[in-house]
């Protein structure tokens, strides 16, 4: 397989040729995004902790569900998004195809073209810009859901100590002249935690190049949780399969899906592989069209072999001039 087009799935992506539409309103004519059409893709994913890592907002307790009467770890979508927004801007770069301004630094001068800053990444994971005194904005086609772990919270954190010394190796501050109150415990998730998290994409919105780029970001582990990300990469995602069909399915929702698996298969919950197989098996129930994780293993590979060479995928250049014309017709 060498993208995405050539499997059943090409029916549920959106064609690179008809991102606009054209309209009239009077004598004006104006440009607009192009008319949803039927068709959902979804990706289920396995978040697999390789390192401690940090789900939390400002409370020092990880965020929870309440799944059949027991909390499990809930780790919110940007937890997993910015990581993944962060290494599509840099394959791109890479490739020349985009990356034009930093993550969350967007500022596009009032005399350029739109199309030149706002890139495959833009698309998929959504932005928004300045331009002069416009504010521009891109919602993402890539919808994520949180992730849950697979077994309760009390099975798969632990706790450490935490302080904030001075230079000095001691906890006295000058200025306050007494010793540091930052001292507190940080809850983290052990490793060997399994997460599951599903990716949607709706209304007959990726082109099959960009999900070709997306599936291309997730082959690499990366770092997750501001606290601990310092560390180094503490995150490995499995890729249980990519599913379409016309409509959603109510197992798009993490809630669902894992509350399916614990019903169905519990004994698969702890190996990635065993959860992966119970996973798909649900899934194909309701989207008999999917391309399986061992082809789409394959063609993470092969498109990384192609980056190695220093080449471009077939169809990402013209993917990246196709998005490009798309983002500057529309908001120039």
């Amino acid at each position: 397989m060498n993208s995405v087009a050539d499997t059943s799935l090409k029916q549920v992506t959106c064609d690179l040729d008809k991102l606009v539409e054209e309209y009239t309103h009077g004598k004006k004519a104006y440009v607009a995004p192009h008319r949803k059409e039927l068709g959902v893709i979804t990706v289920p994913l396995i978040r697999e902790i390789i390192a401690p890592a940090v789900f939390r907002q400002e409370d020092p307790e990880p965020l929870t569900a309440t799944i059949n009467g027991e909390e499990y770890v809930r780790a919110i979508a940007n937890k997993f998004k910015y990581g993944e927004r962060a290494r599509m801007l840099q394959v791109l770069r890479k490739l020349g195809l985009g990356g034009m301004m930093p993550q969350n630094r967007s500022e596009i001068p009032a005399n350029a073209a739109t199309g030149d800053y706002f890139d495959a990444c833009t698309y998929i994971f959504g932005d928004s810009a300045m331009k002069g005194p416009r504010a521009l904005s891109v919602r993402a086609a890539a919808t994520y859901s949180c992730a849950l772990s697979t077994t309760p919270e009390g099975l798969c954190v632990d706790t450490t100590f935490h302080n904030r010394a001075n230079e000095w190796g001691t906890l006295y501050d000058e200025i306050e002249k007494k010793n540091s109150d930052n001292l507190y415990d940080r809850i983290f998730v052990k490793p060997g935690t399994l997460l599951l998290q599903v990716i949607t994409f709706t209304g007959k919105s990726i082109p099959a190049e960009l999900l070709d780029m997306y599936l291309t970001v997730l082959s690499a582990p990366f770092m997750a949780g501001g606290q601990t990300s310092v560390y180094g990469v503490n995150v490995k995602t499995h890729v249980v399969g990519v599913f379409g069909g016309l409509f959603e399915h109510a197992i798009n929702s993490p809630y669902e899906l894992l509350a399916q698996v614990l019903a169905n298969s519990p004994e698969t919950v702890n190996n990635p592989g065993t959860l992966s197989e119970a996973v798909f098996k649900l899934m194909t129930d309701v989207y008999p069209t999917h391309i399986n994780p061992i082809d789409i293993k394959e063609l993470q590979e092969k498109l990384i072999d192609i980056m190695s060479d220093d080449k471009t995928p077939e169809g990402w250049e013209t993917a990246k001039d196709k998005v490009a014309e798309y983002f500057t017709r529309y908001f120039d």
